[in-house]
């Protein structure tokens, strides 16, 4: 599909949505072994391949129609792209080469996990929050 139309768009959408309700129709009618289900296992390959489209062409609504572990991991990239260069160097620092995208630590949450790179995090953010406007600002990256 090289290029989507509007229309193009407003039918993937609406065909996700059905797509996902026949899917819970599915897991509520048979509980134990809709994933082995052969109509299921239909339903959720259509819906990849719709979702697959979606995000090439509709970022907006692939956002909003793809798994909770997919929106953690796009809301994780969100805040790491607005990370100041010094937090990212601290998350890139080959000791740990922080998952970002899966947040083991939750770093991106108000209460982190206790560890080593917490500690270094929570003595990074103090720091920022210290820092004058014009060092602030030096700090970001702007690309």
């Amino acid at each position: 599909m090289g290029n989507c139309t509007k229309n193009d768009l407003m039918r993937i959408e609406i065909s996700i949505i059905i797509i996902k309700h026949e899917m819970e129709f599915l897991k509520k009618k048979i509980p134990l072994s809709y994933k082995n289900d052969s109509i299921y296992l239909n339903y959720k390959k259509n819906l990849e391949d719709k979702l697959k489209i979606q995000k090439e062409f509709d970022f907006t609504n692939y956002k909003k129609n793809c798994s909770e572990k997919e929106k953690i991991m796009l809301s994780n990239l969100e805040r790491y792209s607005k990370l100041s260069l010094s937090e990212k160097e601290l998350l890139s620092k080959y000791k740990y080469k922080y998952d970002f995208e899966n947040d083991e630590m939750k770093l991106f949450t108000s209460q982190p996990i206790d560890s080593f790179i917490t500690k270094e995090w929570k003595e990074l953010q103090l720091k920022k929050s210290m820092m004058n406007i014009r060092d602030y600002y030096k700090d970001r990256d702007w690309s």
